[in-house]
């Protein structure tokens, strides 16, 4: 079921459909509303409504009734609905499932089918969801204009209201998929000029979201943990890597990560390590043959044909490097045991010492030796172009 890995948080339960449609207006503030103080007093009001739905779900709960079951569930389905247009493009095959979720009467009790049209067309988002899917640059299109303001204000402003933020609309694997998304895409740079209050914040609502993502397989968790000991230890960003590197999948992490579209957490890391500063900042104590570890490790668990086809090439290229270098070291040190040899030689007399019979000889010595270091130079030249042109091809493949 497309449902099992949603987590609903404490905040978030709604008693009845009539408080859950008065919802709404709320997240369509982000359309409709353009100025920082707007977006902070739509905020505000959903703070205010959360207190008022917890109330009255607690209440709900005390009754132990069946029907709070199903009020949970229209409230994560219209959280759902409400949010995914401001926090990243989720997948098109869990969304249409998602849209025919939600038309089933039976799951989401709602007066009519009409009516929860109706609702959808008033909110203007009934155009998302087209019966193929969503219509993506119709998505891309609205969500363009209001990007650089909901940053702006959600990063800048000292009267945020974090609180508000975290427990409205941290709702599920794939809200927190798409926060995240959105979040790296858009907002790194301004990572850097928050006070360290408003990063506590934050970095506290990303590990507490990373609580509810659960659906990686034992093999990710590996990896998670391989990252978590080799990679990440920088004190103050541990929080925010556990979440952005450890609890997210790898693969939809890249698909965000352009123009690199990595397709294992090796190469992810090396690419972002090339786009996020603050990742080159926490590698710079990494040296390549600790990377290559995890790489290997990686690859050994579960190694594709081709991942295996580009371990080969690799491991055969550092042998092949390891070949030239070795070779370019034994010719310089016969080069430069030549060059000793051919000095010690002139200081001895019986070679100094010159005659009619010895001059030609000794000619044609010199020339040979000559004729030798000029080759043997010209292997040395050679051997070091080789292991240049080994060094960037093992930087391209890495």
């Amino acid at each position: 079921e497309v449902w099992d890995d949603i987590v609903i948080l404490n905040e978030i339960l709604y008693k009845s459909a009539a408080e859950l449609k008065e919802s709404i207006p709320v997240f369509v503030l982000f359309r409709t509303k353009e100025t920082k103080s707007d977006i902070i007093s739509a905020f505000d009001e959903m703070e205010n409504m959360k207190n008022n739905f917890s109330l009255a779900y607690h209440e709900c709960e005390l009754q132990n009734d069946k029907v709070c079951e199903r009020h949970k569930n229209r409230a994560v389905l219209l959280t759902e609905l409400a949010t995914y247009p401001y926090f990243g493009k989720p997948d098109t095959n869990n969304m249409q499932k998602f849209v025919d979720r939600m038309l089933q009467p039976a799951f989401y009790e709602l007066e009519s089918r009409v009516q929860f049209h109706q609702m959808m067309e008033q909110h203007k988002i009934q155009q998302y969801f087209m019966a193929e899917g969503p219509n993506m640059s119709l998505f891309e299109t609205e969500l363009a204009p209001i990007k650089g303001q909901f940053i702006a204000a959600f990063f800048q402003s000292k009267e945020f209201k974090f609180t508000a933020f975290r427990d409205d609309l941290q709702i599920s694997f794939k809200n927190a998929t798409s926060l995240i998304e959105f979040t790296a895409k858009n907002a790194f740079p301004v990572f850097q000029k928050l006070n360290d209050d408003n990063l506590h914040v934050l970095l506290s609502t990303f590990e507490k979201t990373a609580i509810f993502v659960t659906n990686f397989s034992n093999q990710e968790k590996k990896l998670i943990k391989t990252y978590k000991e080799k990679v990440f230890k920088a004190a103050e960003l541990q929080k925010f890597t556990q979440w952005g590197f450890g609890y997210l999948n790898f693969t939809q992490y890249a698909k965000f990560l352009e123009p690199y579209n990595s397709q294992t957490p090796y190469v992810l890391l090396y690419n972002t390590a090339k786009n996020l500063t603050w990742v080159v900042k926490q590698l710079e104590n990494q040296t390549l043959t600790q990377l290559l570890d995890v790489k290997e490790a990686e690859w050994l668990q579960q190694p594709s044909s081709q991942q295996k086809q580009q371990y080969s090439r690799l491991q055969t290229q550092i042998k092949v490097f390891g070949y030239v270098k070795a070779a370019a070291v034994t010719g310089l040190v016969m080069a430069v045991g030549i060059l000793l040899k051919k000095v010690f030689r002139k200081g001895k007399p019986e070679l100094v010492e010159q005659n009619d019979e010895k001059v030609e000889p000794q000619k044609e010595e010199t020339e040979e030796k000559i004729e030798n270091e000029y080759e043997k130079q010209l292997k040395k030249d050679e051997a070091e172009e080789l292991i240049e042109k080994v060094e960037v091809e093992e930087r391209d493949e890495l």
